[in-house]
């Protein structure tokens, strides 16, 4: 996917509010600024939804305690010595954070890039061709059969106490084949009792049911790998493309469509210090129609499952608990898969979401990518949650639109980070994979953050 300035341009009505640049609730539809679709004629109905970023207002009601965020001015992007993104930090016992990075490198000590590559490689650049079975792709009359179907994914440790002052080491990648899918990418970290588990979902490229190429319609979750020198050696996943960990594998695959996809590890802090009940919960994306959105940036859902972690459970499908909806007495909790329910929707705008808990605020709070429903670039839009419990119920804090939004993607809130209680929030995120889509306006604005294919770091506050 190799995907590569965030929040670059903010809603007129917010600029005039404040002197300084900030995120809020519009007022009106029209707040949000015009949005330039391009589409290859005429259309409607579900094909439209599939060339198109989500529109509409989010559907969950405004936060009683927030109304918005600002940027503080103060970010950092890490481009000098990393050219990677998927960053999905644990923080560990001994201070530092763990991250998987992938699709580019990090330099090492000596200024070398140690690269991972979380796709099919395809060194001549070439153009593919999708047809609706899977894997069947073109390159120079060539079927994939013959393609390289290793992959990689990397691995680093961020050192120091300033976000804005951190150091990289990567550590050694790891790879693994993937014969029914084109990308294995990484997704959910927990570090715990010393052991760090990390996760993996597959994704394909795949024509839908309307003839449109989705950009890494999402697969199978493949289960967790696990190290327990801090990344240095790994026991592999039982898990693989075959035999996913939740039952599920994907329209790609002829499955149904994904609901627990790129799951990624609510962030509680050090060592799961301020889980309510000792549990890790695991929050993903998708879809729970048919005809619906879930690719790697992009769905219509967030489901929620959890788990007391341990080397022998983590991979164990029974030991998985999942959200099956809330009652008078409380949430609901199952141990059967398909009796799982979304935590909270919206069509197009619930994508890659990752949430944590803030525990001087005493809210969870989530950041959700709300990308092109078939995948590919462009603007993205950012949507900011917030609840007093994973299980809802959620409120929106802000939510950014269409081309004023950048490309931000990955966007998470880092424990370590984020536990005092002046209202400012740090996030990393990742921006510019692919700045190319014809007849979407430049989001290039001096007032907001900048965004590049890196770390990027960037400081908000809460606006009451």
């Amino acid at each position: 996917m190799n995907r590569r300035s965030f929040l670059q341009s903010l809603p007129a009505a917010a600029l005039a509010a404040a002197a300084s640049p900030s995120l809020c609730a519009p007022a009106a539809p029209a707040a949000c600024g015009s949005l330039a679709f391009v589409a290859p004629a005429a259309i409607d109905g579900p094909l439209a939804r599939a060339l198109m970023p989500p529109t509409g207002q989010p559907p969950l009601p405004q936060s009683a305690r927030y109304k918005g965020l600002r940027f503080t001015g103060r970010q950092r992007i890490y481009s000098e010595s990393i050219g990677a993104d998927t960053w999905f930090p644990g923080w560990a016992a001994d201070g530092s954070l763990y991250s998987s990075y992938t699709d580019g490198g990090v330099n090492d000590a000596q200024g070398r890039p140690i690269r991972a590559n979380s796709q099919w490689e395809d060194p001549e650049g070439l153009h593919e061709r999708w047809f609706r079975d899977l894997g069947i792709t073109v390159r120079k009359d060539a079927l994939t059969i013959q393609a390289d179907k290793r992959t990689t994914q990397g691995h680093a440790r961020l050192d120091g106490d300033d976000p804005f002052a951190l150091r990289a080491t990567p550590l050694p990648p790891f790879s693994r084949a993937s014969d029914r899918y084109e990308g294995y990418y990484p997704c959910a970290n927990l570090l715990h009792n010393d052991i760090w588990y990390y996760g993996g979902y597959y994704c394909h490229r795949w024509l839908n049911l309307h003839s449109v190429p989705i950009t890494y319609e999402l697969g199978g979750f493949g289960g967790f790998r696990i190290s327990r020198d801090l990344g240095l050696t790994w026991q592999d996943s039982p898990h693989d493309d075959r035999s996913p960990l939740f039952p599920e594998t994907g329209r790609c695959s002829g499955g149904a469509p994904i609901r627990m996809g790129t799951p990624h590890f609510v962030d509680f802090g050090r060592n799961l210090e301020h889980s309510p009940d000792g549990y890790a919960y695991l929050a993903g994306h998708g879809t729970y129609t048919a005809d619906g959105i879930a690719n790697w940036s992009s769905g219509d859902a967030v489901s929620l499952a959890r788990i007391k972690p341990s080397p022998e459970s983590i991979n164990s499908p029974a030991a998985w608990e999942f959200f099956a909806g809330n009652s008078p007495e409380g949430p609901i909790w199952t141990s059967d898969f398909f009796r799982i329910a979304p935590v909270f929707e919206w069509p197009g705008g619930a994508g890659c979401v990752n949430i944590t808990w803030q525990p001087a605020l005493k809210r969870y709070f989530g950041f959700l990518c709300g990308g092109w429903a078939d995948g590919d670039a462009g603007c993205y839009n950012l949507w900011g949650v917030e609840s007093e419990s994973p299980t809802g119920p959620w409120s929106t804090i802000a939510s950014l639109r269409g081309p004023l939004g950048g490309q931000p993607y990955f966007v998470c809130m880092p424990g370590k980070f984020n536990h005092s209680a002046d209202g400012k929030l740090i996030l990393f995120y990742s921006a510019n994979w692919r700045a190319d889509r014809a007849g979407i306006p430049s989001w290039k604005n001096a007032q907001s953050p900048e965004g590049a294919y890196s770390l990027c770091v960037a400081e908000f506050e809460l606006l009451d």
